[in-house]
């Protein structure tokens, strides 16, 4: 494994886990995306992460058969698959690191899961009050990376890939090609 420290800007830094996979491109595309985010969510995401231990991992050891990326819970640790950033053309690899901290700025700005007991779906709070759901959650990520500029185009292409890890493939021209299926 690969453990370094990428310096973001004079303040922020995160742990690159580099378990398997290509160390030297997730550093460009990290960077390429803190630079592109919004001074507002730079600064957010920063002081959230001041009081944690902010990293993101590369590697094929997490059940990744669901998503090719996921923030965990405490907001400091974004996962990403190998195997399915490895396929990814930059573009899309931007988007989706850019969506996973869209989720960090979120949970900077106070939304968190309301866990149920009772094993239903997840739900979401913003200081004690229900805020919305898994979609809505994954929609306002969406968004959020949008406004940063990162296409949902890109978005598009990172539901193609998942898709086709389970042998669902959609009738479009811009499919991922035969080099990138999972």
């Amino acid at each position: 494994m690969k453990d370094t420290r990428l310096q973001l800007d004079g303040a922020t830094a995160v742990r690159l886990w580099v378990f398997e996979g290509d160390a030297t491109r997730l550093e460009r595309i990290i960077t390429d995306v803190w630079r592109g985010l919004s001074t507002g969510a730079r600064e957010a995401i920063a002081t959230f992460w001041r009081n944690g231990d902010p990293k993101v991992e590369l590697s094929n050891l997490w059940d990744s058969e669901n998503c090719n990326a996921k923030l965990r819970g405490d907001g400091c640790t974004i996962k990403v698959s190998e195997e399915a950033f490895r396929n990814m053309p930059d573009d899309v690899a931007r988007y989706v690191i850019a969506h996973e901290l869209a989720h960090v700025f979120q949970k900077a700005n106070g939304i968190w899961v309301r866990s149920g007991d009772d094993g239903g779906p997840l739900s979401f709070e913003r200081e004690g009050v229900h805020w919305g759901d898994e979609p809505r959650l994954e929609d306002d990520a969406d968004q959020t990376a949008g406004k940063w500029g990162f296409s949902p185009k890109e978005r598009d292409w990172h539901v193609r890939l998942y898709l086709a890890k389970r042998g669902i493939r959609l009738p479009e021209s811009n499919e991922p090609g035969e080099g990138e299926k999972a």
